[in-house]
Formats: structure tokens, C-alpha cells, sequence
């Protein structure tokens, strides 16, 4: 039996993890940066400074002042964790999610502030990322999640396709319009992973949870989730 998999509370599932059924985003549940200019100094023409002599000395010269790079934008490695709530609310009302207390089902999850694989978040700026264990319909039960909120860029869908091709993923269009990437199946036909991306402002179709992703996660309305399932670990 094809493993099937609902992140969703309500409504459209986030990707339906069947081997031959999509996975879309979850429908009721569950950050564009702009440079500014730095400031300049220009001095002043009203005053003109009075050259002074110097005495040598026997210090040697101080090595010039270089300038601090920017920091690195964020990766899977370094991305903050996208924390429990965001997991609660993921899980929260699928039609196959962990029962019990809240801390109850996040024991169950074993959420980490991590994303798997790393590799295909490389060179992109995430925003967080978050990898939790949730129940499946069909074997072998339990499959692995890894979810990243990516800054929107004008490069960000070209690379996760090229990531996605290179590793052997392919793509297939879902039953709810989103598209969809899985690698290779089994001998048995059972699936192994799948990865999906989309804008959260998207409208083609609509990502239903996106307000709380976006209140959840501190990204910018326009970002993109990116959503990969492992079957292989349950």
C-alpha cells in the first residue's frame, strides 16, 4: 500500500504522500529584504586643517582598516528553528496526526530545528526551517517532514528545480494543482521522498494556511515554503 500523507487541519492537505496521489499544502492550518543606502560623510569646505610635523617614530605602521563582509544569508545549517507552535499547527488537525496533549504529540514528533536534506537549501535564504516525525496511512507508518520558509529571490525556484533534477526527482502535477517532485520509488512501488515549493501569495492555487505560516515563521508574505517528506526513515 502506497504510504498517504495529510498536513493539514482542514480542507486541502499540504501534499497527499501517496505514491501516486500529490501532496499539497496544508489549507487551514497550519521576508523580502531591502537594502538600504549607507550613510556617507562629506566633509566640511569651511575649515581648512593646519598641516602639522610629525616626529618619526619607531613603531611600524598600523595595516590598514578593512571593511566587516555582510553576514551570510541563512542556511539550512544556520537557520533558526521554525519552533512547536508551528508544528502544533501543522499536525494539529490533519486526518492522521498524533493524538493527545499538545506536549504529548510534539514527544510523538520529535520536531529539530533542522531540514533534510540541507543540500537543497543551499545558496537560498531561509528564513526557518523545522523536521518532525508524523503518523501516515500505509507503510510504515510514520514518515519524516522537513519544512524551510524561504525569502523570496529571483533565483529561488530555479535552484530548488535544479536541485531537485540532479537528485533524481520528478515532476508531476498533483490532484489539488500544486506541483510536485518524487524520487524514485521502490521495487514494490512504494515511495521513498518528495519535495514541493510554492509562494505563500501564491493564487495558482492558493496555499490555504499561508497567513498562519507567514505569522508563524516572522517571513514576509511573499516567501516560499518548501516542504520535503521521507518515507525511508519510519
Amino acid at each position: 500500500m502506497r504510504p498517504t500523507l495529510a498536513l493539514a487541519s482542514a480542507g486541502i492537505a499540504l501534499l497527499a504522500l501517496a505514491g501516486c496521489g500529490p501532496v499539497a499544502p496544508a489549507a487551514s492550518l497550519s521576508p523580502t529584504a531591502t537594502a538600504t543606502n549607507q550613510p556617507t560623510t562629506t566633509p566640511s569646505a569651511s575649515t581648512t586643517p593646519t598641516p602639522t610635523t610629525t616626529p618619526p617614530s619607531s613603531d611600524p605602521p598600523s595595516p590598514p582598516a578593512t571593511a566587516t563582509p555582510p553576514p551570510a544569508s541563512p542556511g539550512a545549517s544556520d537557520a533558526r528553528s521554525c519552533g512547536d507552535e508551528y508544528v502544533l499547527a501543522m499536525i494539529s488537525g490533519a486526518p492522521t496526526s498524533w493524538e493527545g496533549t499538545a506536549e504529548e504529540q510534539l514527544a510523538q514528533a520529535q520536531p529539530e530545528g533542522s531540514f533534510a536534506p540541507a543540500e537543497a537549501l543551499a545558496g537560498l535564504d531561509v528564513e526557518c526551517v523545522v523536521t518532525y516525525r508524523t503518523p501516515i496511512d500505509g507503510s510504515p507508518g510514520v514518515a519524516v517532514v522537513s519544512q524551510a520558509v524561504v525569502a523570496r529571490s529571483d533565483v529561488v525556484f530555479q535552484e530548488l528545480e535544479g536541485w531537485a533534477n540532479a537528485s533524481g526527482y520528478t515532476s508531476r502535477s498533483g490532484q489539488t494543482g500544486f506541483v510536485e517532485r518524487e524520487a524514485p520509488l521502490t521495487a514494490d512501488g512504494t515511495s521513498t521522498m518528495k519535495i514541493f515549493w510554492a509562494p505563500l501569495d501564491g493564487d495558482d492555487p492558493t496555499i490555504g494556511n499561508a497567513a498562519d505560516i507567514v505569522r508563524l515563521s516572522g517571513a514576509q508574505p511573499d516567501a516560499v515554503l518548501v516542504w520535503h517528506a521521507d518515507f525511508t526513515q519510519g
